[in-house]
Protein backbone atom coordinates (compact mmCIF):
# COMPACT_ATOMS: atom_id res chain seq x y z
CA UNK A 1 0.00 0.00 0.00
CA UNK A 2 3.38 2.25 0.97
CA UNK A 3 4.44 1.81 -2.59
CA UNK A 4 0.91 2.32 -4.23
CA UNK A 5 0.43 5.49 -2.18
CA UNK A 6 3.76 6.78 -3.28
CA UNK A 7 2.83 5.75 -7.25
CA UNK A 8 -0.36 7.74 -6.87
CA UNK A 9 1.56 10.87 -4.51
CA UNK A 10 4.30 11.29 -7.24
CA UNK A 11 1.65 12.25 -9.70
CA UNK A 12 2.81 10.04 -12.46
CA UNK A 13 -0.48 8.65 -12.86
CA UNK A 14 -2.41 11.97 -14.33
CA UNK A 15 0.11 12.56 -16.94
CA UNK A 16 0.84 9.58 -18.42
CA UNK A 17 -2.93 9.27 -18.63
CA UNK A 18 -3.20 12.15 -20.40
CA UNK A 19 -0.90 12.31 -22.47
CA UNK A 20 -0.13 8.30 -22.78
CA UNK A 21 -3.72 8.35 -23.60
CA UNK A 22 -3.44 10.73 -26.40
CA UNK A 23 -0.45 8.77 -27.90
CA UNK A 24 -2.51 5.82 -27.97
CA UNK A 25 -5.86 6.71 -29.22
CA UNK A 26 -4.06 9.25 -32.46
CA UNK A 27 -2.07 5.90 -32.87
CA UNK A 28 -4.89 3.42 -32.95
CA UNK A 29 -7.27 5.50 -34.84
CA UNK A 30 -4.45 6.35 -37.55
CA UNK A 31 -3.43 3.06 -37.68
CA UNK A 32 -7.31 1.71 -38.14
CA UNK A 33 -8.60 4.65 -40.36
CA UNK A 34 -5.75 5.31 -42.58
CA UNK A 35 -4.40 1.78 -43.74
CA UNK A 36 -0.56 2.14 -45.02
CA UNK A 37 0.54 4.91 -42.70
CA UNK A 38 1.90 1.98 -40.34
CA UNK A 39 4.46 0.08 -42.47
CA UNK A 40 6.68 -1.32 -39.57
CA UNK A 41 4.18 -2.30 -36.75
CA UNK A 42 6.98 -3.87 -34.34
CA UNK A 43 9.06 -0.45 -34.04
CA UNK A 44 5.30 1.22 -33.43
CA UNK A 45 4.64 -0.42 -30.92
CA UNK A 46 8.44 -0.40 -29.75
CA UNK A 47 7.99 3.55 -29.89
CA UNK A 48 4.80 3.24 -28.29
CA UNK A 49 5.96 1.62 -25.31
CA UNK A 50 8.85 3.97 -25.20
CA UNK A 51 7.12 7.10 -25.14
CA UNK A 52 5.16 6.18 -22.59
CA UNK A 53 7.79 4.48 -20.25
CA UNK A 54 9.22 8.41 -21.01
CA UNK A 55 6.36 10.27 -20.12
CA UNK A 56 6.31 8.68 -16.15
CA UNK A 57 9.92 9.26 -16.17
CA UNK A 58 9.00 12.85 -16.70
CA UNK A 59 6.12 12.85 -14.15
CA UNK A 60 8.46 11.18 -11.68
CA UNK A 61 10.86 13.81 -11.84
CA UNK A 62 8.32 16.26 -11.07
CA UNK A 63 7.15 14.01 -8.22
CA UNK A 64 10.51 13.09 -6.42
CA UNK A 65 11.25 17.12 -6.61
CA UNK A 66 8.64 18.00 -4.45
CA UNK A 67 9.34 14.92 -2.23
CA UNK A 68 12.69 16.65 -1.51
CA UNK A 69 11.28 19.83 -1.38
CA UNK A 70 8.91 18.66 1.44
CA UNK A 71 11.62 16.75 2.87
CA UNK A 72 13.80 20.11 3.44
CA UNK A 73 11.41 22.02 4.52
CA UNK A 74 10.27 19.16 7.17
CA UNK A 75 14.19 19.66 8.28
CA UNK A 76 13.35 23.53 8.97
CA UNK A 77 10.53 22.70 10.89
CA UNK A 78 12.13 19.94 12.81
CA UNK A 79 13.52 21.99 15.92
CA UNK A 80 10.37 23.85 16.25
CA UNK A 81 8.70 20.56 16.79
CA UNK A 82 10.69 18.66 18.64
CA UNK A 83 10.32 21.51 21.45
CA UNK A 84 6.42 21.55 20.99
CA UNK A 85 6.69 17.68 22.12
CA UNK A 86 9.53 17.83 24.48
CA UNK A 87 7.05 20.20 26.06
CA UNK A 88 4.50 17.62 26.76
CA UNK A 89 6.62 14.74 27.45
CA UNK A 90 7.87 14.04 31.21
CA UNK A 91 11.05 14.39 32.38
CA UNK A 92 12.39 10.95 31.50
CA UNK A 93 11.07 11.48 28.18
CA UNK A 94 12.52 15.03 27.88
CA UNK A 95 15.72 13.29 29.33
CA UNK A 96 15.36 11.11 26.53
CA UNK A 97 14.77 13.52 23.92
CA UNK A 98 17.79 15.49 24.47
CA UNK A 99 19.96 12.87 23.54
CA UNK A 100 18.61 12.27 20.02
CA UNK A 101 17.83 15.78 19.14
CA UNK A 102 20.12 15.64 16.23
CA UNK A 103 18.69 16.96 12.99
CA UNK A 104 18.27 14.22 10.30
CA UNK A 105 20.45 14.14 7.19
CA UNK A 106 18.82 14.34 3.93
CA UNK A 107 18.50 10.81 3.00
CA UNK A 108 17.12 10.35 6.07
CA UNK A 109 14.54 12.79 5.71
CA UNK A 110 14.05 11.06 2.38
CA UNK A 111 13.81 7.52 3.56
CA UNK A 112 11.56 8.37 6.43
CA UNK A 113 9.35 10.48 3.61
CA UNK A 114 8.91 6.97 1.15
CA UNK A 115 8.17 5.51 4.22
CA UNK A 116 11.52 3.25 4.45
CA UNK A 117 12.28 4.35 8.27
CA UNK A 118 12.99 0.94 10.00
CA UNK A 119 16.52 1.58 10.09
CA UNK A 120 16.13 4.85 12.47
CA UNK A 121 15.63 4.94 15.30
CA UNK A 122 12.30 6.14 17.22
CA UNK A 123 13.49 9.12 18.80
CA UNK A 124 11.65 12.63 19.33
CA UNK A 125 13.02 13.67 16.09
CA UNK A 126 11.96 11.19 14.48
CA UNK A 127 8.48 11.49 16.07
CA UNK A 128 8.67 15.07 14.83
CA UNK A 129 9.99 14.37 11.60
CA UNK A 130 7.26 11.63 11.30
CA UNK A 131 4.61 14.10 12.11
CA UNK A 132 5.60 16.84 9.51
CA UNK A 133 5.78 14.11 6.52
CA UNK A 134 2.72 12.43 7.61
CA UNK A 135 1.06 16.20 6.80
CA UNK A 136 2.84 16.02 3.55
CA UNK A 137 1.90 12.48 2.93
CA UNK A 138 -1.69 12.67 3.78
CA UNK A 139 -2.51 15.92 2.08
CA UNK A 140 -1.83 14.31 -1.14
CA UNK A 141 -2.81 11.11 -0.64
CA UNK A 142 -5.20 9.37 -3.09
CA UNK A 143 -8.91 10.02 -2.63
CA UNK A 144 -11.84 10.51 -4.86
CA UNK A 145 -10.56 14.05 -5.88
CA UNK A 146 -7.31 12.43 -7.55
CA UNK A 147 -9.58 9.51 -8.94
CA UNK A 148 -11.95 12.69 -10.08
CA UNK A 149 -8.20 14.09 -11.89
CA UNK A 150 -7.43 10.74 -13.30
CA UNK A 151 -10.54 10.28 -14.79
CA UNK A 152 -10.36 13.82 -16.48
CA UNK A 153 -6.92 13.32 -17.90
CA UNK A 154 -7.52 9.83 -19.37
CA UNK A 155 -11.20 11.96 -21.08
CA UNK A 156 -8.18 14.82 -21.77
CA UNK A 157 -6.02 12.33 -23.63
CA UNK A 158 -9.08 10.98 -25.28
CA UNK A 159 -10.45 14.26 -26.90
CA UNK A 160 -6.69 15.64 -27.45
CA UNK A 161 -5.91 12.28 -29.59
CA UNK A 162 -8.57 12.60 -31.38
CA UNK A 163 -8.70 16.83 -32.07
CA UNK A 164 -7.29 16.24 -35.63
CA UNK A 165 -9.41 12.79 -36.26
CA UNK A 166 -12.04 14.54 -38.17
CA UNK A 167 -9.98 15.95 -41.18
CA UNK A 168 -9.86 12.85 -42.46
CA UNK A 169 -13.15 13.42 -43.09
CA UNK A 170 -12.86 16.38 -45.35
CA UNK A 171 -10.97 16.47 -49.17
CA UNK A 172 -7.39 16.70 -49.36
CA UNK A 173 -7.13 20.23 -50.51
CA UNK A 174 -9.17 21.57 -47.94
CA UNK A 175 -6.83 19.64 -44.90
CA UNK A 176 -4.52 21.65 -43.46
CA UNK A 177 -4.94 25.97 -42.71
CA UNK A 178 -7.80 26.03 -44.49
CA UNK A 179 -9.26 23.23 -41.80
CA UNK A 180 -7.51 25.63 -39.10
CA UNK A 181 -10.86 28.26 -39.78
CA UNK A 182 -13.46 25.78 -38.71
CA UNK A 183 -11.48 24.56 -35.57
CA UNK A 184 -10.81 28.22 -34.74
CA UNK A 185 -15.40 28.21 -35.04
CA UNK A 186 -15.60 25.07 -32.90
CA UNK A 187 -13.42 26.94 -30.43
CA UNK A 188 -15.19 30.16 -30.13
CA UNK A 189 -18.30 28.41 -30.14
CA UNK A 190 -17.50 25.82 -27.43
CA UNK A 191 -15.11 27.94 -24.98
CA UNK A 192 -17.48 30.29 -23.18
CA UNK A 193 -20.27 27.52 -22.72
CA UNK A 194 -17.16 25.28 -21.12
CA UNK A 195 -15.40 28.06 -19.21
CA UNK A 196 -18.74 28.61 -17.29
CA UNK A 197 -20.05 25.47 -17.11
CA UNK A 198 -16.70 24.38 -15.37
CA UNK A 199 -16.88 27.72 -13.39
CA UNK A 200 -20.61 26.68 -11.95
CA UNK A 201 -19.23 22.89 -11.35
CA UNK A 202 -16.91 23.88 -8.99
CA UNK A 203 -18.64 27.29 -7.74
CA UNK A 204 -22.03 24.51 -7.09
CA UNK A 205 -24.08 27.74 -8.01
CA UNK A 206 -25.43 27.95 -11.46
CA UNK A 207 -25.89 32.27 -10.34
CA UNK A 208 -22.26 32.22 -10.11
CA UNK A 209 -20.47 34.92 -12.14
CA UNK A 210 -17.39 34.23 -13.79
CA UNK A 211 -14.91 36.35 -12.15
CA UNK A 212 -13.52 38.18 -15.82
CA UNK A 213 -9.80 39.30 -15.67
CA UNK A 214 -9.20 41.05 -18.82
CA UNK A 215 -6.46 43.67 -17.82
CA UNK A 216 -4.45 40.72 -16.26
CA UNK A 217 -5.54 37.27 -18.30
CA UNK A 218 -6.31 38.59 -21.44
CA UNK A 219 -2.86 39.44 -22.92
CA UNK A 220 -1.08 36.46 -21.43
CA UNK A 221 -3.90 34.29 -22.90
CA UNK A 222 -4.60 35.56 -26.55
CA UNK A 223 -0.49 35.00 -26.41
CA UNK A 224 -1.11 31.66 -25.34
CA UNK A 225 -3.66 31.29 -28.27
CA UNK A 226 -1.23 32.40 -30.34
CA UNK A 227 0.97 29.94 -29.52
CA UNK A 228 -1.24 26.74 -29.30
CA UNK A 229 -2.67 28.21 -33.03
CA UNK A 230 0.88 27.81 -34.28
CA UNK A 231 1.39 24.28 -33.06
CA UNK A 232 -1.92 22.64 -34.17
CA UNK A 233 -1.36 24.30 -37.58
CA UNK A 234 2.13 22.58 -37.55
CA UNK A 235 0.53 19.47 -36.35
CA UNK A 236 -1.86 20.00 -38.98
CA UNK A 237 0.73 19.81 -41.95
CA UNK A 238 2.68 17.00 -40.06
CA UNK A 239 -0.61 15.11 -40.12
CA UNK A 240 -1.57 15.57 -43.49
CA UNK A 241 1.69 14.68 -44.60
CA UNK A 242 2.64 11.62 -42.10
CA UNK A 243 -0.77 10.64 -41.21
CA UNK A 244 -2.71 10.92 -37.67
CA UNK A 245 -1.03 7.79 -36.35
CA UNK A 246 2.48 8.93 -36.75
CA UNK A 247 1.93 12.74 -35.86
CA UNK A 248 0.67 13.26 -33.07
CA UNK A 249 2.26 10.20 -30.91
CA UNK A 250 5.57 12.14 -31.84
CA UNK A 251 4.16 15.16 -30.92
CA UNK A 252 4.35 14.64 -27.10
CA UNK A 253 7.59 14.56 -27.10
CA UNK A 254 7.20 18.60 -26.64
CA UNK A 255 6.21 16.96 -22.85
CA UNK A 256 9.96 17.19 -22.40
CA UNK A 257 10.34 20.45 -24.26
CA UNK A 258 7.95 21.98 -21.75
CA UNK A 259 9.93 19.90 -18.96
CA UNK A 260 13.14 22.04 -20.16
CA UNK A 261 10.88 25.06 -20.10
CA UNK A 262 10.35 24.49 -16.63
CA UNK A 263 13.69 24.20 -15.27
CA UNK A 264 15.02 27.04 -16.94
CA UNK A 265 12.71 29.56 -16.40
CA UNK A 266 11.20 28.43 -12.93
CA UNK A 267 13.69 26.21 -11.48
CA UNK A 268 11.34 23.56 -11.32
CA UNK A 269 13.83 20.97 -10.88
CA UNK A 270 17.15 21.51 -8.31
CA UNK A 271 18.30 18.45 -7.01
CA UNK A 272 20.59 15.86 -8.77
CA UNK A 273 18.38 13.06 -8.30
CA UNK A 274 15.13 14.25 -10.49
CA UNK A 275 17.45 15.86 -12.92
CA UNK A 276 18.50 12.35 -13.61
CA UNK A 277 15.31 11.19 -13.62
CA UNK A 278 14.06 13.41 -16.04
CA UNK A 279 16.86 13.28 -18.63
CA UNK A 280 16.50 9.86 -18.48
CA UNK A 281 12.83 10.45 -19.02
CA UNK A 282 13.89 12.70 -22.36
CA UNK A 283 16.51 10.26 -23.60
CA UNK A 284 13.52 7.76 -23.71
CA UNK A 285 10.46 9.86 -24.90
CA UNK A 286 12.71 11.11 -27.89
CA UNK A 287 13.87 7.30 -29.14
CA UNK A 288 9.86 6.69 -29.14
CA UNK A 289 9.35 9.35 -31.17
CA UNK A 290 12.34 8.34 -33.35
CA UNK A 291 11.06 5.11 -33.58
CA UNK A 292 7.77 6.06 -34.33
CA UNK A 293 8.72 8.51 -37.38
CA UNK A 294 10.50 5.53 -39.21
CA UNK A 295 8.00 3.02 -38.49
CA UNK A 296 5.77 4.95 -41.35
CA UNK A 297 6.33 4.99 -45.19
CA UNK A 298 9.78 5.43 -46.36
Amino acid sequence: MSLLSNWIDLTVPPLLARCGTAALVSFMFGALGEPGSITNLPAALAGIACLLTGIALIAWASGLQRKIAAAAECQQQLPQTIEADQSNNSATADQHTEQHTAPHTMPELTELLLGNNTQYPRDSASNGLQQCLGRNRNSRSPSATMLAGILLALLTGVFGGLILAPMDYVSYECRGPPYQAGVALGVLMAAPLVTYLVHWMQQRKVTSNLPVQLKAAALPGILAGIIWTAGIVANMLATQSIGLAIAYPVMQAGLFVAGLWGIVLYSELYSLSPHLVYWTGGVVVVSGAALIARSGPA
